[in-house]
């Protein structure tokens, strides 16, 4: 899983991409935090909300307030 993971972000680091936002439960993590930021950090610039958990569901609610 985390080659799969790692591989997919190494071919997004190729475009423009400046920032990676980690959001979601596994965010959490801070074995993928550490690795990320070990594998990622000279080439992106990693950003972990506080509520990373959270994160999404308020995304999701803003949004839908937003369509509706």
């Amino acid at each position: 899983m985390y080659d799969v993971l790692t591989s997919h972000i190494a071919w997004l680091c190729n475009s423009d991409l400046k920032y990676m936002f980690l959001v979601g439960g596994f965010a959490e993590s801070p074995i993928l935090q550490r690795e990320i930021r070990l594998a990622f950090g000279a080439k992106l610039k990693v950003l972990i909300p506080q509520d990373v958990a959270l994160t999404v569901l308020k995304g999701l609610f803003t949004v839908h307030l937003v369509m509706y």
